[in-house]
């Protein structure tokens, strides 16, 4: 299913993103999340950086529909629009 992406997290950013603005996103993104991780180790004394890893995938993906859904609505009301405005007139 589209939730089980063959994601890799020990990628060289250098060779594996095509633009500065990826490179600087995965860069950020991480950095981040194994800041996370090392603090809950000395806060919680486990590692959650899997499951933070996990749940910015899923927000991720959620995004991407979302804003695939937002595209579809507006083409269809789009459509509705024209399709209306034509029987009109």
């Amino acid at each position: 299913m589209f939730w089980k992406w063959n994601c890799r997290w020990d990628v060289d950013i250098n060779i594996d993103c095509c633009s500065e603005a990826v490179k600087i996103i995965f860069s950020t993104m991480h950095s981040t999340i194994c800041e996370i991780g090392e603090k809950s180790v000395k806060r919680q004394g486990r590692n959650v950086k899997d499951k933070v890893i996990k749940i910015v995938r899923y927000f991720l993906i959620f995004s991407a529909y979302i804003f695939l859904l937002i595209k579809i609505v507006r083409y269809f009301l789009l459509s509705l629009y024209f399709l209306i405005s034509k029987v009109r007139t």
